[in-house]
C-alpha cells in the first residue's frame, strides 16, 4: 500500500484519518524524499536532452536537494517557543494588539488631523485674499491721490494728502501687525491641537489594548470552561460505558446458568446459545426471537474491493439474503438505504436538509456501509464494519447489531457519539427514478425474501 501511495502520491482521506500522527509524519517524509528522487530524475535526463541537441559539451550543473538533518540523524526541525529567546505566545499576542491599538489610535488621529488642516487651509486662504483685496485697494487709492497731488500746486494741499496717506498707512500697518498676531495665535493653537491631538492619541491607544487584554482573557476563561465541561462529558461517558459493560458481563453469566440447567445446546457456540436462551426467555413471553447470526461468509474474500463489481456481487451474494437495507415493518426497501453512490453526492443530497437528517450508503472502498448524517456545523460520515457478520462502528468498544436496521433503530434514540451527540431522526430519500440501488437490489425480489 505505501508504495501505491509513493506512486500516485496520493492518500485517501479514509485511511490518512485512521493513521497515528507519527505514521503521518513518516509518510509525509517518504512522500517528500519520492518528490525529490523524481525531480532529481527529470534534471538528469534534460541535461541528457541538452547534451544531444549541442554539438558543444555542455557544462553540467548538478542540482541537488538536501534535508538538513539533525543530531539524531532524523530530519531537523525548530518549534518556535522552545528556545530560551523565543518569546511567550503571550508576549507575542500582546506586542501584536499593542502595535494594532497604536495603528489604529493613529489613523483616528492623522484624519483628525487632515480635517483640522483642512480648516485651517481654508481660513488662511481666506484672510490672504481679503488682505491681497486690501493691498489692491490701498494700491489703487495710492495711484488716485499721487494723480491727484500732482494737480494741487500747493504745498499745503500736498502736505495734507500725504499726512493723510500716511495716516492711511500706519493704519494698514496696524491692521497688518492685528493679522500677523491672529496668525501667531493661531500657530500656537495648533501646536496646543496638536499637543492634545497625541496625548488623545496615547490614551486611545492604552484604552484599546486594555480592552482586548480583557476580551483575551475572558476568551481564555471559556476555553477552560469548555474544556472542563468536555471533561465532565468524557466521565459521563465513561461511566455508560462502564454500566454497558457491567450489563452485558450479567447477561452472560445468566447465559451460563441457563446452558447449565439445559442439556439440549450441544455443538453450538456459546454465542449461539445464549441467543437461543434469549430467544426462548422472549417466546415465554409472547415476543418474536432473534434470527441466529450467519457463519462467517466473509472467507476467502480480500481485505478490500478492487472494483465496484466486487462491491456488488458481495451485496447480491452475501448481504442481499439478510434482508439487508429492508423495513420489516413494510418489507421493503427503507426509506433512508442507498446503493453505491459517492461522497459528494451524499452531502449534495443532504445538502440544505435539517440537523438529524441521514442516509445510509454502500461503501465502495470497504466491506460495509457509511451513515452520512447532517450535523449543525458539518456533514459527518460514519463507516460501519460486516467483517465479523455484525454491523457495527469502526472502532474500539463498539456496540454490534445482528442487521443494519437494528443498528439504524438503535441510533434513533441513542446518540452516535457522546460529545456529538447525533441522533438519527429524518431518512433521506430517493431524487433518482429508477432508484441508486437499483443494480444491487431487485425490487421484484426484494418483497419475496423472508426475514
Amino acid at each position: 500500500m505505501l508504495q501505491q501511495i509513493l506512486r500516485d502520491m496520493y492518500i485517501e482521506p479514509e485511511l490518512l484519518a485512521e493513521l497515528s500522527e507519527d505514521q503521518k509524519q513518516v509518510l509525509f517524509v517518504k512522500m517528500r524524499e519520492e518528490q525529490v528522487r523524481r525531480w532529481q530524475e527529470s534534471e538528469e535526463k534534460t541535461e541528457k536532452e541538452n547534451s544531444r541537441n549541442f554539438n558543444r559539451p555542455q557544462k553540467k550543473v548538478k542540482k541537488r536537494v538536501q534535508i538538513a538533518l539533525g543530531t539524531d540523524g532524523e530530519p531537523w526541525t525548530w518549534v518556535m517557543g522552545d528556545h530560551k529567546d523565543d518569546k511567550s505566545y503571550d508576549q507575542l499576542i500582546d506586542e501584536v494588539q499593542l502595535e494594532r491599538a497604536r495603528k489604529l489610535a493613529a489613523a483616528e488621529e492623522a484624519e483628525q488631523r487632515a480635517k483640522e488642516e483642512q480648516e485651517r487651509l481654508r481660513r488662511q486662504r481666506e484672510a490672504e485674499q481679503r488682505l491681497e483685496r486690501e493691498r489692491t485697494k490701498l494700491d489703487e487709492e495710492r495711484r488716485k491721490k499721487d494723480e491727484e497731488q500732482a494737480l494741487f500746486a500747493s504745498l499745503k494741499q500736498a502736505k495734507l494728502e500725504a499726512e493723510k496717506l500716511e495716516k492711511q498707512r500706519l493704519e494698514k500697518e496696524s491692521q497688518m501687525r492685528e493679522i500677523a498676531a491672529k496668525e501667531k495665535k493661531l500657530k500656537e493653537e495648533r501646536e496646543r491641537q496638536e499637543q492634545e491631538i497625541r496625548r488623545r492619541e496615547k490614551e486611545r491607544a492604552r484604552e484599546l489594548y486594555q480592552k482586548w487584554k480583557r476580551q483575551a482573557a475572558l476568551n481564555s476563561q471559556a476555553e477552560e470552561s469548555e474544556t472542563k465541561q468536555q471533561d465532565e462529558i468524557w466521565k459521563v461517558q465513561l461511566r455508560r460505558s462502564k454500566k454497558a459493560d457491567k450489563e452485558r458481563s450479567e447477561a452472560a453469566k445468566r447465559a451460563r446458568v441457563s446452558l447449565r440447567m439445559s442439556g439440549d445446546y450441544s455443538g453450538l457456540s456459546f454465542a449461539d446459545v445464549a441467543l437461543q436462551v434469549h430467544n426462548r426467555n422472549l417466546a415465554q413471553k409472547g415476543k418474536p426471537g432473534i434470527p441466529p447470526k450467519p457463519q462467517n461468509q466473509s472467507r476467502g474474500r480480500p481485505a478490500r474491493p478492487k472494483c465496484r463489481g466486487d462491491v456488488i456481487q458481495w451485496i447480491k451474494e452475501v448481504e442481499a439474503p439478510k434482508g439487508v437495507g429492508i423495513d420489516p415493518t413494510t418489507n421493503k426497501v427503507a426509506e433512508w438505504f442507498h446503493g453505491i453512490i459517492p461522497r459528494q453526492e451524499a452531502e449534495e443530497l443532504l445538502k440544505n436538509k435539517h440537523v438529524g437528517t441521514f442516509l445510509v450508503r454502500v461503501s465502495e472502498r470497504v466491506w460495509g456501509y457509511t451513515i452520512s448524517f447532517m450535523d449543525a456545523d458539518r456533514i459527518k460520515h460514519f463507516l460501519i464494519d460486516t467483517s465479523d457478520n455484525t454491523y457495527q462502528f469502526f472502532g474500539a468498544n463498539q456496540l454490534a447489531h445482528n442487521s443494519l436496521y437494528e443498528l439504524v433503530t438503535y441510533y434513533k434514540n441513542t446518540p452516535i457519539s457522546e460529545v456529538g451527540q447525533e441522533y438519527l431522526r429524518t431518512p433521506c430519500g430517493q431524487v433518482k427514478d429508477p432508484p441508486d440501488y437499483a443494480d444491487i437490489l431487485d425490487p421484484n425480489e426484494v418483497h419475496s425474501t423472508n426475514f
